[in-house]
């Protein structure tokens, strides 16, 4: 088994560096179907709906490895740069409808670099995902739509960063 380590990404260095492993028996058509992708690709038009993008900045990509797809999103915020509403995000790769259960990712909202707040990503359709954010305002954690309010007033400088693990379809 041949293995070899992809860097992070220059541009967006919160992108972790990943290894990712080579079998042997991986076929050309695997990789003419882009079944196996060994690098980072880029992730094109991830938002849906929730955010103005005004001068803030997206970063995307994703890796697959046969049916796993793992990918990153991240907003920062800018001038003209918005929360919306609930905060929905496009799929790089069509995903099986989920079956164990549609929370599939985590992620941080970063309030001015002062204070972090979990996400988690729940699969919508095969799709699309919404993101939300982790409250425990009741006796147990559950989960709340973003808002130009929640989990904080976002404003130039803030993160909104989600990390995606499913299967493609």
């Amino acid at each position: 088994m041949a293995t070899r380590l992809i860097g992070t990404d220059d541009a967006n260095p919160r992108l972790p560096a990943l290894v990712v492993a080579a079998t042997q028996g991986t076929t050309s058509a695997d990789l003419a179907a882009g079944n196996i992708l060994d690098t980072l690709a880029t992730w094109t038009s991830p938002i849906a709906s929730g955010i103005t993008i005004g001068s803030g900045t997206v970063a995307a990509a994703y890796l697959r490895h046969g049916p796993l797809v793992h990918g990153w999103f991240r907003f920062v915020l800018a001038a003209g740069s918005a929360i919306t509403g609930a905060v929905t995000i496009n799929l790089p790769v069509t995903a099986q409808p989920p079956t164990y259960g549609p929370t599939f990712g985590t992620g941080m909202a970063v309030d001015g670099g002062v204070a972090g707040y979990p996400l988690v990503a729940v699969q919508v359709s095969t799709t699309t995902a919404t993101i939300y954010a982790v409250t425990t305002s009741a006796t147990y954690a559950t989960r709340a739509s973003l808002s130009a309010t929640v989990p904080f007033t976002w404003a130039a400088t803030d993160e909104l960063s989600v990390e995606i693990k499913y299967l493609a379809a």
